[in-house]
């Protein structure tokens, strides 16, 4: 991924590492933010809602409405070949902090704090 993203390919990659089936947002891994952080490249940040109302459960999909939203992008602060830890856990919680701040409430568990 590291080699594509300074190819200037862009990567779709769920920071909760799979689709929730809770309906709101599980814990963000670090995985995105060490990418960007070691590539220097920007996070472009994407939300969907509704998708609640389209999958019935895991194998079964319904006619509906499912928005997809664009948030803008999260920069990291400066890029570093090995990222620190504090560095990837500050993007990381910039992150999910831009979820909670974009997402409706229903969409965030009583776990995370606003």
């Amino acid at each position: 991924m590291k080699k594509a993203l300074k190819n200037d390919t862009h990567i779709l990659i769920f920071p909760e590492g799979h689709v929730e089936q809770t309906k709101q947002l599980y814990y963000v891994h670090t995985g995105v933010a060490r990418l960007s952080i070691a590539t220097g490249r920007p996070i472009a940040v994407f939300s969907s809602t509704g998708a609640e109302h389209i999958f019935i459960d895991t194998t079964r999909i319904r006619p509906g409405t499912m928005h997809v939203h664009f948030h803008g992008y999260i920069h990291p602060k400066r890029k570093m070949a090995n990222p620190s830890h504090s560095a990837v856990t500050a993007l990381q919680k910039r992150i999910e902090q831009t979820f909670v701040r974009v997402l409706p409430h229903r969409y965030v568990p009583s776990y995370i704090s606003y």
